[in-house]
């Protein structure tokens, strides 16, 4: 026999005689004959023993656990066993002259194989990065003196959530309520890349004040490069528990955080409905399986119905729940549990059990935000969107019976006046189309602005974009012959592609669809032109839609057609008559000038144009003072000029234009705490001023700042995962962040931050395949984790992340879809990949990166204002030179 398969036997023989009799067979069905046979003869050979050896093998392989009671390890003396796993033991324990209580976990005597302490350790890493109020918190760690790892976490004193619930009669909305700090506790591992993997009712214990706690991250995974081969496995020896374990889980694939959203799920609906969707009276890990495997889960609401008995106003006993999970749920009042359930909750729950994992909620954050939408009686996405249940949620929150009535008639109105025009009833038709008409510039224009700045309404906006479209691609065909009616298809596209674009805060992050409607729109608008080329409304509103195509054109990384864009609008402003219209066109056109200019490195130029923009806003200002969006503008043109001065060495004076900014931001926030525009130009405010402080060495409060950016959008994001402007905003405040903590030398921290950003940055550029800008700022993200990942020493994983960053330049490369400035950032990139090799004594490969960038370099255009890098690049080739 092998060594390694004597240490699995081995490990497996501990497991089993942890186990109940009665589990044994189901927990050995998951190993092979030879290992099922071995382990089995084991069993037998013990039990036949008996008491001969009884005590000194149940030293010997750790299972006397009363060995360690009244005993000292490290400063903790042991008091009693409170719980045994798989690998280890939990004690009670004391502190050494403190009277307080600690939860102590040991590796077990005898279970000390390198596959579980390994195991033992990847928990302890897990814990310690973890700091949560609803997650039990690592205190101390060390080992024994028989060099038996243990570490110490506090003590948590409760109830398993759905016995706490149970016991305290809590209704459906307060289960819920619950229920929703376990998913915060979860969602915060998820962000820091822990995947607990082993969610259920007992390892999240609430204490006696209501606070839920989550234990046990002992077969908890990381999601980062070095342990993604062991998460797309499953577990050796089912270290989960089945009744709570996805489908992939069981299947050994891939693991996600959607594998921890079904376990959620299956508490959820443990929860709300007293009883598990899968379970098997025999407890067989393979029936289990099968279970939920092939079968699909019933409505909550109908289990609920059907073990409720109205004649004795109690639950039946249908065997669900084992003796361990306490009494059967008693819920306050049974009858109106059922009600709640139908509907949303039944949906929501049931979007969590879907067996395919792209088909659940992705995020914990995405399952949390419907609890709360249904818990303030919103609209959940995952219940279907019919019209008729957005009206319903609508009547029920608004109870506003013309509004309803308009959204009616704009939802059938196309309809309606399709079928009259086939029955030919010409005069009656037109009158019910100028309604529909009438009724379709409300909803786009005043009730989708009514609903914009609100958190979490990219769904529904998403849905009115959809509707519109197909609106307004009908009515564009009927309009020919109607200017004044082409005029309001005109507004109406370009009104969607402001929804739609990337360049804003209110937009929903879809640049190619908002480049469509746009062009859709200008083709209109350059006809009505032609046709009355006097009219001076007409001829404002065609340079507006030349410049929304340009900031289109900009953000997927297309700079020059953008230029070329704001320098044909800007010649329809400056031939125009002046007055206040043309004036804040010609505003919005410096100022975008001005951005792409700082894009293109030209700083001054930036600076020109940024000045004249700002001085026209604030002139606007005084003539308009109850216009907030001039103080807006003159904040974000502010944030701007400082982020220039930066670049240029004036820091001081960046810092009074970030002041100025803040105290517009401030003040427009508290008066609209609800909207997110508003929320996120302050965020971005405090981004700027962190940036300032670092570039001064003050590392404490610029990340005091940036904490506060990132508190904005991360509770933003929480409440509406399909803002791509917030999400790309929360990335870039991890990125940020980390740049911090690496200017100060602490690399771990900037590590972590950057890999945060780096799961954002992926997400987003596999959500837009041709958008350049959004594969270039992975790419940024990627040479920073290269970076810091050669500060520490760590070669095999800079060389992973440098060759992502790498990989990505050379396909847009090769596309045309790099701009000077994105070559020079290249270059950059191949200058400083050349210089970690070089440390590492690299000197043939750093020699080959470095003759790349130098290749770029011959480029003049990159090659402008390149001298730092072009003096670094020349330094390190003579050093590999003198190697």
């Amino acid at each position: 026999m092998q060594n390694v398969e004597w240490l699995k036997i081995k490990e497996i023989f501990h497991q089993m005689l942890d186990l109940p009799k009665n589990e044994r067979q189901s927990f050995l069905a998951t190993q092979d004959d030879f290992v099922r046979s071995e382990v089995i003869r084991l069993l037998e050979s013990h039990e036949k023993l008996d008491n001969f050896i009884a005590e000194p093998l149940a030293i010997e392989i750790g299972l006397d656990v009363n060995s360690y009671i009244g005993k000292t390890i490290g400063n903790y003396k042991i008091i009693e066993n409170i719980g045994t796993g798989g690998m280890g033991q939990v004690f009670l324990a004391e502190k050494v002259g403190l009277d307080k209580k600690f939860a102590l976990k040991i590796i077990k005597r005898g279970m000390d194989t390198e596959a579980v302490l390994k195991r033992f350790d990847r928990e302890r890493q897990i814990l310690s990065r973890l700091e949560h109020p609803n997650i039990a918190t690592l205190l101390d760690a060390g080992s024994t003196e028989n060099d038996l790892p243990y570490f110490v976490m506090e003590y948590i004193e409760g109830d398993p959530i759905t016995r706490f619930c149970d016991n305290h009669q809590f209704d459906t909305n307060e289960r819920l309520e619950i229920f929703q700090k376990v998913c915060e506790a979860v969602k915060y591992a998820h962000q820091n890349l822990v995947v607990h993997l082993d969610l259920k009712p007992s390892n999240i214990l609430v204490t006696a004040d209501g606070t839920p706690k989550l234990l046990d991250f002992g077969v908890a995974k990381l999601l980062t490069s070095e342990d993604y081969e062991s998460t797309t496995t499953a577990m050796q020896g089912r270290m989960f528990t089945p009744e709570y374990a996805s489908p992939e889980q069981i299947n050994g694939l891939t693991i996600t955080t959607a594998t921890d959203v079904y376990s959620l799920g299956v508490i959820l609906y443990e929860l709300l409905s007293g009883v598990r969707p899968f379970k098997s009276d025999k407890r067989s890990y393979q029936e289990v399986a099968n279970l939920v495997l092939t079968q699909e889960p019933i409505r909550p609401s109908s289990i609920v119905n059907s073990l409720w008995s109205l004649e004795n106003n109690t639950y039946e006993n249908k065997g669900q729940r084992t003796k361990d999970e306490g009494n059967f749920t008693k819920i306050r009042n049974p009858q109106s549990a059922i009600r709640n359930l139908k509907g949303d909750l039944d949906n929501i729950i049931l979007k969590s059990l879907r067996k395919e994992p792209e088909r659940r909620y992705q995020t914990v954050q995405e399952l949390s935000e419907d609890i709360r939408r249904y818990l303030i009686g919103l609209p959940v996405s995952a219940t279907a969107d019919s019209t008729y249940y957005r009206l319903s949620k609508f009547i029920r929150r608004n109870k506003i019976g013309t509004a309803i009535a308009s959204v009616i008639l704009f939802l059938s109105g196309v309809s309606i006046w399709q079928g009259i025009v086939a029955n030919t009833e010409r005069a009656r038709a037109e009158n019910r189309f100028n309604q529909v008409r009438k009724l379709a510039n409300t909803v786009l224009f005043e009730y989708h602005d009514g609903i914009a700045r609100l958190p979490g309404a990219t769904s529904m906006r998403e849905k009115m974009v959809k509707d519109s479209l197909e609106f307004l691609d009908d009515l564009s065909v009927e309009s020919v012959d109607n200017v004044n009616l082409q005029r309001e298809v005109v507004k109406a596209y370009q009104k969607v592609g402001d929804i739609q674009g990337a360049s804003e805060t209110g937009n929903i992050g879809k640049t190619q669809d908002a480049l469509q409607s746009y062009q859709k729109a200008f083709a209109i608008q350059e006809r009505i032109v032609e046709k009355y080329s006097n009219n001076i409304e007409d001829r404002i509103i065609l340079g507006n839609l030349i410049l929304d195509i340009g900031l289109q054109t900009r953000s997927i990384g297309d700079l020059l057609t953008a230029e070329k864009q704001f320098q044909n609008a800007l010649t329809i402003y400056s031939n125009l008559p002046d007055d206040i219209k043309k004036q804040a066109s010609l505003a919005n056109t410096f100022w975008n000038i001005a951005n792409l200019q700082t894009a293109q490195n030209n700083l001054s130029g930036s600076l020109e144009n940024y000045q004249k923009a700002i001085e026209i806003y604030q002139n606007h200002a005084v003539l308009e003072p109850n216009n907030t969006k001039h103080l807006r503008n003159i904040a974000l043109t502010s944030k701007n000029i400082g982020s220039v001065l930066q670049l240029v060495g004036e820091n001081e004076k960046a810092l009074q234009y970030f002041q100025k900014s803040l105290e517009i931001d401030l003040e427009n926030a508290k008066n609209n705490p609800n909207d997110v525009s508003a929320q996120l130009d302050l965020s971005f405010t405090f981004g700027t001023i962190g940036s300032a402080l670092r570039t001064a060495k003050d590392f404490q409060s610029s990340l005091e700042n940036y904490q506060k950016a990132i508190k904005i959008r991360e509770n933003i994001y929480a409440a509406d995962p399909n803002n791509a402007f917030a999400e790309n905003a929360l990335a870039r405040g991890y990125q940020e962040i980390g740049k911090t903590y690496s200017a100060n030398q602490k690399y771990a921290d900037a590590e972590n931050n950057y890999l945060k950003a780096q799961i954002i940055y992926q997400k987003i550029a596999e959500s837009d395949a041709e958008n350049s800008t959004k594969k270039t700022k992975l790419a940024e993200n990627s040479a920073l984790l290269g970076h810091i990942n050669g500060l520490n020493l760590k070669l095999d994983k800079a060389n992973e992340f440098y060759a992502k960053t790498l990989t990505i330049y050379e396909n847009l490369l090769q596309q045309e879809k790099l701009s000077a400035l994105n070559k020079k950032s290249f270059a950059a990139v191949y200058i400083d990949y050349g210089e970690v090799l070089l440390r590492n004594k690299q000197s043939a490969k750093a020699n080959e990166n470095l003759l790349k960038a130098q290749k770029l370099f011959e480029n003049d255009v990159v090659k402008k204002d390149a001298k730092e890098e072009m003096t670094k690049l020349n330094n390190l080739l003579l050093q590999v030179s003198t190697k």
